[in-house]
């Protein structure tokens, strides 16, 4: 979503605004995030207004990868046709364990994709298995840096995988 763009949706909700089935077709097609504001509880709307735009966005990617792996506590796991990601990032380093300090174990450039087997108890890491010269190996990929922004992206269309490898 463009910087604004939730600041003006969340102040249209507030106000009372409300977003048909058919408006929600639109906006998910227009931006993931924006369709997940759309969902929100009244209350929640009320928490967000008060946040930042950058926190904003990342309680938002949040949500919407809490909803598409049916917001189980724990660990989510999903079908594979949903876990179909981008790297839409220069390149991203896969890691031993789910958090930025871990070793480093292989790195994956903008435009391949790869299928997240499952996702941290925070959603914002993904388990991802790999080939490498000795094998298979597996590791975790943040999703959306804090200051970098987003990492990894969904694919709609996971006919059209190209393996990381």
């Amino acid at each position: 979503a463009e910087r604004g763009q939730i600041s003006s949706c969340l102040r249209l909700l507030h106000a009372g605004a409300t977003a048909t089935e058919a408006d929600l077709a639109r906006i998910a097609k227009a931006s993931e995030i924006v369709a997940t504001l759309c969902q929100l509880r009244p209350e929640e709307v009320e928490e967000l207004i008060s946040k930042g735009e950058d926190e904003m966005q990342e309680i938002l990617r949040r949500k919407h990868r809490e909803k598409n792996s049916g917001g189980d506590e724990g660990v989510k796991e999903n079908s594979k046709a949903s876990n179909l990601y981008e790297v839409c990032y220069s390149s991203v380093w896969i890691r031993r364990e789910p958090h930025v300090e871990a070793a480093q174990v292989s790195k994956r450039i903008k435009g391949q994709q790869l299928n997240i087997e499952e996702f941290d108890e925070s959603g914002e890491w993904g388990r991802v298995v790999f080939k490498t010269s000795e094998g298979m190996d597996e590791g975790w990929m943040l999703l959306t840096h804090p200051e970098l922004g987003a990492l990894l992206r969904p694919v709609e269309d996971a006919e059209s995988v190209r393996p990381a490898g």
